[in-house]
């Protein structure tokens, strides 16, 4: 590596999809960055439902072999039985896939990999002096994408509380597979939600967030389905309202800057858009040779958050709320919802809440419901306002 560092190119540590995304674009501008990833193979483990939006189309067409199903309703079971569909189109991507596709891209456009090699130590004093498990290197810039328990995060002192996901790649059929269903409710899981994912016919992921008992919960999930699990898979998500995301000669991407909807954990368009902000910003800091923090803070922190920030933290009030409610308020959200169907399929967006919420606010019944809620959970009140 000693060419590489004597070239003082931009570092990004962790090889996942969107470390490789912004490998990727960043051998648009010119760029060779090197991504210095931990595990031995790009892609593994799987740590993702894979469920993502059509929007994953608009950042560059995506092999057909990246996506595993197309998806056009949601079911959701609410804890007393009553359940509602909600029509909306998704897709499930094989998340080892789709890391790679960015990868081989970013390879071909003079990107280096350092595979099984962990970043254990750097300093920041003009430049950055860094060591990894098996060298030393200097870089004008490090890149933290290296996910929600972020060592490049921690290393400035941030910190953010994280839930584990659970689940399972499952034989199971399902009655309808262009269709997500989600369980509301306490049953099975202590967050009130759990998911089954059909990539086909005959296969499902089936998942959870959970606290406390993760494989009894999960196991006992997939005992009430009659589904047979294949492959267990698990992850970490951050949760949180977004912290500062730019130092001096330093950025974080992605989970490791919480730039993840809270709500539900998905973050890979979130990230995505973030991570070409981060081209951006890095390119012009290597034409103007200024890494310092005001100027990634004023080329790449506040731009992203102009983006997206104030859909980031309506996600993470959403799920303070969601954390409150007992199953009876879950099941009074199914009266809620019902009598707004049409305007959540028309305005819904699983990626940004602000258009739906600004609709339903005004309506009478979502007042009331609210004011319902903070009359039994007075901290409700608290949890918007702050």
């Amino acid at each position: 590596m000693s060419n590489m560092v004597g070239e003082y190119r931009p570092v990004i540590v962790g090889g996942s999809a969107i470390g490789n995304f912004l490998a990727y674009k960043l051998t648009q501008k010119g760029l060779k960055p090197i991504v210095i990833e931990e595990d031995t193979e790009i892609g593994n483990p799987v740590q993702c439902t894979g469920l993502v939006s059509e929007k994953i189309k608009g950042f560059e067409p995506l092999p057909k072999e990246v996506v595993k199903n197309s998806l056009k309703s949601a079911r959701i079971h609410f804890p007393d039985g009553e359940s509602m569909d909600i029509k909306g189109s998704a897709l499930v991507i094989d998340r080892e896939k789709f890391d790679n596709f960015w990868a081989e891209k970013a390879k071909e456009g003079g990107a280096d990999y350092l595979l099984g090699e962990r970043l254990i130590k750097f300093v920041v004093a003009d430049i950055v002096y860094a060591k990894t498990t098996k060298r030393k290197f200097k870089t004008d810039i490090i890149i933290g994408c290296d996910g929600p328990m972020s060592f490049v995060r921690r290393h400035f002192g941030l910190f953010y509380k994280t839930v584990p996901a659970v689940q399972a790649i499952s034989n199971y059929r399902a009655e309808d597979e262009s269709k997500t269903h989600v369980y509301l409710g306490s049953k099975y899981t202590d967050y009130p939600f759990s998911w089954v994912v059909p990539e086909g016919k005959t296969v499902s992921r089936i998942g959870m967030f959970v606290k406390d008992d993760i494989n009894k919960r999960l196991d006992d999930f997939l005992e009430h389905l009659g589904a047979t699990p294949i492959k267990r898979q698990a992850g970490m998500v951050p949760i949180g309202k977004p912290k500062q995301s730019a130092f001096s000669n330093a950025i974080l991407v992605g989970d490791a800057a919480c730039q993840t909807k809270a709500s539900t954990g998905g973050g890979l368009v979130t990230g995505m858009i973030c991570a070409e902000v981060a081209a951006n910003a890095i390119a012009e800091a290597y034409e103007k040779l200024d890494f310092s923090e005001s100027f990634l803070l004023r080329e790449y922190d506040h731009k992203w958050r102009k983006k997206i920030v104030n859909d980031l933290v309506l996600a993470f009030k959403a799920r303070k709320v969601l954390d409150r409610f007992d199953d009876s308020d879950l099941n009074d959200m199914y009266v809620l919802a019902e009598a707004h169907t049409k305007l959540i399929e028309k305005h819904g967006d699983m990626d940004f809440y602000s258009n739906i919420y600004e609709r339903l606010k005004k309506s009478s019944d979502f007042k009331y419901f609210f004011a319902k809620k903070i009359l039994k959970h007075p901290g409700i009140l608290f949890d918007y306002l702050s």
